[in-house]
């Protein structure tokens, strides 16, 4: 009995999802991808594929009227019975006679200059008509690898076998990753927006959820700028014709007598950030009918990327009398010494509702949020949910994918994969080694003696390795680890141990508490502003020690974690024991009569004298961190915090206590003002304010003084250090009272070189900035910059290049520097 009433819920539930199914082509037979396909009512859509099929699943036995709509082609109307259902049909769309005979010709004027014009002057009117709305939104991304050159192989039978290989495991020529997403979108106006992503799925990854979101890829042409990994200037941007020449390719009128105006977009200035391609305005309403705009990797400074095409459909809507975005497509073209790729990113749009009705839970803080269930809906969900078709290389992705995650996720083949990586070589010594155990999810971590080797003259070459157990819980986010490292001083003869424990809570605060002690050596400045490895170049072969440190046995307790949304607390509490060191090492491979300084920062000439007595104290610290306007994304087990396009607030207080010798105890109250400021095609600005004061430290250790990130190498510290400055002496200027220092940087992109013939062909950015220094111990230290950024040969563009002048007390001092444009931080301080 339960067998047959299965058997009437499966047949019950076929009769309510009625299938539509066929292909479209053009006139010449030839498939027709991207076409929407919508019922007249707007409620139920699809899209065609790349082979232009398309399958529409409908929940409702009753009478259609199917809508084809794709740009350069005629409006298409079939009516469907439902006595038809489930039907196939072979759809034959004819292309839009596209003429110039519709708009009278000035010949003093191009008539797409007066389109244009009037589409620039509605632009924002048009942006504004939809006030708000909810929708449904469905998305697709296909990565496929095209090519993949193995030149280092020296026999075709080791190509043929690595290409198995890869091919097994899901990394073969093809699809390398697939995922869809379905989601619910509440927007109103001007920018709120609340996304709930009710399903997703990863091809060959039951647990993944994909990064489509609809957020993301806006790609709002109304707008001055559209974001492609920088802002892209629209074609009806208010500054348009500076960066754009306008060509009328012909007009038409749509079936519902709309006439539409096909502009060409072509580009002032080769590498600037715009688009070239066509654009569609409708006459009358200068509303967007659709676009088809390219733009190059050159343009978007993305040198790998070869092309990026945009492709937007809209319809009409006769309630809200405005064309609403049906389907957006945009596809990658990337190349690599060989490796070529391409990406798509399928999107569709469908159940709006214009008249929503939003309470004051709607709109909040949680911008985006992945539903419990998201991850477990099978395939009769995606059947009547996917809004375009699978192509059958994607069908084939998913069944070949999922037979090898279930190998995958077998214990023989994860021990295998373990034993595989777990062999230990000489590389591994040198970098760093790691013996893991996935399935009871432990890993053994070694630092590479590579990586921990450096020199200075106070300990001469040192070698620094550790051990670190770390244990990970996956499905809570969790983790504990501990571990401990060894440094040997060749020169000193000293070996230093410390050791350290660290527990991620299963928070959505993302909480941590660590506990680590032992001893070590550390900068008199502790924010590091020369790393070990600089130090020893600018030692061995230029005589230049510039690192200045101390020994220090300590022991310390610390916790971060967000106590709400948008306030962040760090707190510690430190005993440390400071003693001086001395030269021990002398060597160098430099021929200059140089010699090396001292240990003492203040004299450099005394190899002898004792600049502090050693001595201990306790350090209480806590610093706030208040992030105004916090967005954050709510995964099943993880917040993830967006970045605010508001100041970022951070105070903190800081207490010296238990001092060996009661002078050296402190207060110190602190606070920083930062931010980084969007300005579109203008490029981007960032500042940083700092400011703090001291208490009842007149008498208090060097060691606790108020540095300042200073530089003397010719290398720009600017991405490590934001706060750091060019030309400033490491050590001339510390403070125990009042400070203050204000940076400030703008990287203007392309917005002026961009425009400077010939020069512009080199596609790199100008950047100005400037650095000031307040403390009461000295006169104000004040310089500033101006440099290149995006600097480097084909796809290696990571560098800067800044020219500084400094002024302080009447002098000045100049250099050229040489900086990387990449976050050193998020390396150096990697987990």
């Amino acid at each position: 009995m339960k067998n047959l009433i299965a058997i009437l819920v499966l047949l019950f539930s076929f009769q309510l999802s009625a299938q539509i199914t066929g292909i479209v082509t053009n006139k010449n037979n030839e498939p027709l991808p991207y076409v929407n396909i919508y019922t007249a009512d707007e409620k139920y859509g699809t899209t065609t594929t790349d082979e232009g099929y398309f399958n529409l699943n409908i929940p409702e036995n009753r009478d259609y009227t199917l809508v084809f709509q794709f740009i350069g082609f005629k409006k298409q109307e079939i009516k469907i019975s439902k006595n038809e259902l489930p039907i196939k049909l072979k759809v034959k769309m004819e292309e839009q006679n596209v003429s110039l005979k519709e708009v009278v010709i000035n010949s003093k004027e191009n008539p797409a200059i007066r389109i244009i014009k009037n589409a620039i002057k509605n632009r924002k009117k048009n942006s504004k008509k939809i006030k708000k709305y909810t929708l449904e939104y469905y998305s697709k991304s296909v990565f496929r690898l095209n090519s993949l050159p193995l030149s280092f192989l020296e026999k075709p039978e080791d190509s043929t076998r690595f290409h198995k290989t890869m091919d097994s495991i899901g990394l073969g020529l093809g699809i390398i990753y697939l995922s869809e997403t379905v989601s619910d979108v509440s927007y109103q106006a001007p920018g709120k927006i609340k996304e709930v992503m009710k399903a997703t799925k990863v091809s060959g990854d039951n647990k993944g959820i994909s990064f489509n979101r609809a957020s993301v890829k806006q790609f709002n042409f109304y707008k001055n700028s559209v974001e492609i990994m920088k802002p892209i200037i629209s074609p009806i941007a208010s500054n348009a014709f500076a960066n754009y020449k306008y060509k009328l390719a012909g007009t038409f009128y749509d079936k519902d007598g709309f006439l539409v105006n096909k502009i060409e977009v072509i580009p002032r200035r080769k590498n600037d950030p715009v688009f070239f391609g066509y654009i569609y305005i409708l006459e009358d309403s200068w509303s967007i009918y659709g676009v088809d705009l390219n733009v190059t990797g050159k343009s978007i400074q993305m040198e790998f990327a070869d092309l990026v095409n945009i492709k937007q459909n809209f319809s009409f809507n006769e309630k809200e009398n405005h064309w609403i975005r049906k389907s957006s497509f945009i596809n990658f073209d990337f190349s690599y010494i060989g490796i070529k790729f391409d990406a798509k990113i399928s999107e569709a749009f469908k159940n709006y509702d214009f008249n929503p009705n939003f309470d004051k839970k709607t709109f909040t803080n949680e911008v985006f949020r992945v539903e419990e269930t998201a991850l477990d809906k099978d395939s009769t969900y995606w059947k009547n949910n996917r809004q375009i078709a699978l192509e059958q290389e994607q069908i084939e992705d998913y069944r070949k994918k999922d037979s090898i995650q279930k190998l995958k996720s077998s214990k023989k083949y994860i021990d295998s994969l373990d034993r595989e990586n777990n062999k230990l070589t000489m590389m591994k010594a040198y970098m760093g080694y790691t013996y893991q155990n996935t399935p009871k999810n432990w890993k053994l971590q070694v630092d590479g003696l590579l990586v921990g080797s450096s020199f200075n003259t106070v300990q001469g070459f040192n070698l620094t390795t550790g051990l670190t157990y770390k244990k990970l819980n996956p499905e809570e986010d969790t983790y504990y680890k501990i571990g401990g490292k060894v440094m040997q001083d060749f020169s000193g003869g000293r070996t230093r141990f410390r050791g350290n424990f660290t527990k991620k809570f299963k928070s959505l605060a993302n909480s941590k508490l660590t506990l680590e002690g032992g001893n070590t050596v550390t900068q008199f400045n502790q924010e590091q502003p020369i790393l070990p490895g600089l130090n020893s170049i600018y030692s061995v072969y230029f005589k230049r020690n510039y690192l200045k440190i101390y020994d220090n046995t300590f022991a310390k307790i610390k916790y971060s974690g967000e106590l709400f949304n948008g306030l962040n607390i760090k707190s510690s509490l430190l005993y440390t024991r400071r003693k001086q060191l001395f030269n021990t090492s002398s060597l160098n491979w430099s021929k200059s009569d140089r010699k090396y300084t001292s240990n003492n920062p203040w004299a450099p000439g005394d190899f002898t004298s004792t600049l502090f007595d050693t001595n201990s104290i306790f350090k209480f610290n806590t610093e706030f961190t208040i992030n105004f306007g916090q967005k954050y994304m709510m995964y099943p087990n993880k917040k993830v915090n967006l970045p605010t396009k508001f100041p970022v607030l951070k105070v903190g207080y800081e207490k010296g206590f238990g001092a060996s010798k009661k002078e050296y105890e402190y207060d110190k109250i602190f606070t920083s003002l930062n931010q980084t400021i969007l300005l579109g095609n203008k490029g981007k600005f960032k500042y940083e304010a700092r400011a703090g004061k001291f208490f009842n430290a007149e008498n208090i250790s060097v060691l606790d003084y108020q540095y300042f990130n200073g530089n003397e190498t010719i290398f720009s510290q600017k991405t490590r250090l934001f706060n750091s400055f060019n030309l400033l002496p490491y050590y001339d200027f510390i403070s125990n009272s009042e400070y203050a220092s204000i940076h400030v940087r703008h990287d203007f992109k392309s917005y002026i070189l961009g425009k400077i013939p010939l020069i512009n062909k080199l596609n790199f950015n100008l950047v100005v900035g400037g650095d000031v220094l307040f403390t009461k111990e000295n006169k104000p230290y004040a310089e500033y910059s101006i440099g290149l950024s995006n600097v480097g040969i084909g796809i290696f563009r990571v560098f800067t290049v800044d020219y500084s002048r400094s002024f302080f007390n009447g002098q000045t001092r100049d250099k050229f520097l040489v900086g990387l444009s990449i976050d050193l931080n998020s390396y150096l301080t990697k987990e």
